[in-house]
């Protein structure tokens, strides 16, 4: 579905930012004065996986953004495994919370979004309110187990060795 925008049925508003110097492209819902909620996608998803959160955190009070992480959809795709690394996309993640003007922020992941929520956790929690991750197991046991099963891991589901590989 890359470089699609879905619109039907929605209540939410598209958008773009210039963070570390990547344009990433968003989806919001909510007013901006109201908390703020990132959701984070797992691959091979893009924004439109929380297309139904989105206005449902609306109508509960929140501004919730639900960003296309860099390589996804139509936000940039940097060239170079080194681009992917969870440094880089935890720091998109503090860049998307200062565009919306917000000291700290809610932060939902999901799979590979999880992944890097978890991260953000450990590099930068004070710009957390809140972290809420699914289907995605904390780093500090993520790592040990592929380094003591690195064959079967990478042997294991689509991605799963291509994934670690980029863990620090």
């Amino acid at each position: 579905m890359s470089g699609t925008r879905p619109t039907e049925g929605g209540d939410w508003r598209h958008g773009t930012a210039t963070v570390n110097g990547l344009r990433l492209h968003y989806v919001e819902a909510g007013e901006p004065d109201d908390p703020l909620v990132l959701l984070l996608h797992g691959f091979p998803e893009f924004w439109y996986s929380w297309r139904s959160q989105l206005p449902a955190l609306a109508d509960a009070g929140f501004h919730a953004v639900a960003p296309d992480m860099r390589g996804y959809n139509t936000s940039a795709k940097p060239s170079g495994v080194a681009s992917y690394r969870l440094k880089h996309l935890t720091e998109d993640v503090v860049g998307l919370i200062d565009r919306f003007e917000a000291e700290r922020a809610a932060v939902v992941g999901h799979d590979w979004g999880g992944v890097v929520a978890w991260e953000l956790g450990h590099r930068r929690p004070e710009v957390l309110d809140r972290l809420a991750v699914l289907n995605a197991p904390p780093l500090d046991r993520l790592r040990p187990a592929h380094a003591r099963n690195w064959r079967s891991a990478s042997a294991g589901s689509a991605g799963s060795g291509r994934c670690c590989a980029a863990i620090p």
